[in-house]
């Protein structure tokens, strides 16, 4: 598919799920990258909300250090938050783990503690982040 259109954000953006759902990080962050580069316009109407979210969650969590990029983690984590106006648990869980890496431990302490307040947040959700919140609050970043 990128063969005959590498200038398509949708087909980098499905690679990248792709390489995501094979556990291969550098490769999903990479064409993630690519997607929002060709496509930098954050929204919820295109699903580039997720895209953004996607790649700071590698950024944030990934055990692998040449990966993460807490800057760069908490810049797509803001960027889909504000498109979604910070209603969603998920993406406002990652924002606090790309807070936590970038080493501003206070804010991803207060963003976890607003998602497990805020409305309609599943238990599942709630026990996640209350476990990552422990690690925020002893000023270590998750880690997938």
């Amino acid at each position: 598919m990128l063969l005959l259109a590498p200038s398509d954000a949708q087909a980098h953006a499905e690679l990248a799920l792709n390489y995501l759902v094979q556990k291969n990080f550098a490769l999903a962050s990479s064409h993630y990258r690519e997607t929002l580069r060709l496509k930098p316009r954050i929204s919820l109407d295109d699903h580039s909300y997720l895209w953004a979210n996607n790649l700071a969650w590698i950024l944030a969590t990934n055990p692998d250090s040449r990966l993460r990029n807490g800057v760069e983690a908490v810049y797509w984590a803001k960027q889909a938050c504000e498109a979604d106006g910070y209603k969603h648990a998920d993406l406002m869980n990652t924002l606090a783990a790309a807070y936590a890496e970038s080493g501003d431990f206070n804010e991803a302490i207060k963003l976890s503690e607003k998602v497990i307040q805020l409305p309609g947040t599943q238990t599942k959700m709630v026990e996640l982040v209350t476990g990552r919140l422990k690690l925020y609050k002893a000023s270590k970043p998750f880690r997938e």
